[in-house]
């Protein structure tokens, strides 16, 4: 649950800075996501290492995005990563009293290691995260979806359009049915108010959501079973108030159509003509 400053509320009324725009991707082929992540409690800068591991060394990055989150103010932040400055960024979107930011830092990945991070001129900032989506030749195909958005979930009343809202639902589409990995990351979530859950297809999948990577934000890397079409995945509160930011579903790709195998495909075709020649004689 966020620290409720009133001389931060203040900040929302009077700077607004203009707003880029959630992001949504799809990727298909060859690919695959990661995920890392590293909690704060509440903090004004937010300095440290993010790990990549597991990526391939024949792989191509496609996009890696570092995000974090604020609370109580839309004031532009600056950052730096690696051994690069990524320049300030306005919120990418932004609901009741939370807001997300993004920069795109593809440029500066350059496979498995340690990526040091400095984000500053925050008010409460709980976590912040790397997304990186990766192309392995040789790999099966799959359809990955990244996903950035805000969703202020709980928030008490006089505390923005969600106040009250004990749920919050995202939907996602996938060509193709089959096992799948949901990653979800969620900030200012505290062990104080705890028993929420994580539910895909109605069907509970993750809970409690209670700073697993440490005071306040957890990062859950979720397996899943992908259905063909859309996808509901939904986060319930029991009271807790706290920020929904970013979505990843790594589901499958064409192969998850099953196709006859060889023998299969030769015993059907014997069978065919067999029945024809039958049908031949009799007539």
């Amino acid at each position: 649950m966020p620290l409720v400053r009133l001389c931060a509320i203040w900040v929302v009324f009077v700077c607004l800075p203009a707003f880029s725009t959630p992001l949504y991707e799809v990727y298909t082929g060859p690919v695959a996501a990661m995920v890392s992540a590293e909690a704060f409690p509440g903090v004004s800068e937010a300095k440290g290492t993010l790990k990549v591991t597991g990526i391939p060394s024949s792989a191509t990055v496609k996009a890696a995005y570092l995000y974090t989150s604020d609370w109580f103010s839309t004031a532009s932040l600056q950052a730096n990563f690696g051994s690069k400055d990524v320049g300030g960024a306005a919120p990418s979107s932004s609901d009741g009293q939370f807001s997300n930011y993004r920069w795109d830092v593809t440029d500066a990945i350059n496979g498995n290691g340690s990526y040091d991070f400095d984000l500053s001129g925050g008010a409460q900032i709980y976590s912040v995260a790397l997304a990186i989506v990766y192309s392995t030749p040789g790999r099966p195909d799959r359809t990955v979806t990244l996903t950035d958005f805000s969703k202020e979930v709980s928030a008490p009343d006089g505390f923005g359009a969600t106040a009250g809202t004990p749920e919050m639902n995202l939907q996602l589409n996938s060509p193709y049915a089959g096992a799948g990995t949901l990653w979800l990351l969620t900030n200012a979530d505290d062990p104080q108010t705890t028993g929420e859950g994580i539910y895909f297809n109605a069907g509970q999948v993750g809970g409690p959501i209670d700073g697993n990577l440490g005071p306040y934000g957890s990062l859950f890397k979720l397996p899943v079973q992908v259905q063909s079409g859309d996808n509901r995945m939904s986060l319930t509160s029991n009271g807790d108030w706290f920020g929904w930011s970013l979505a990843i579903l790594d589901a499958p790709g064409p192969q998850a159509i099953p196709s006859p195998e060889p023998a299969s495909l030769s015993l059907a075709l014997t069978g065919l003509v067999a029945l024809a020649l039958y049908r031949r004689r009799r007539s």
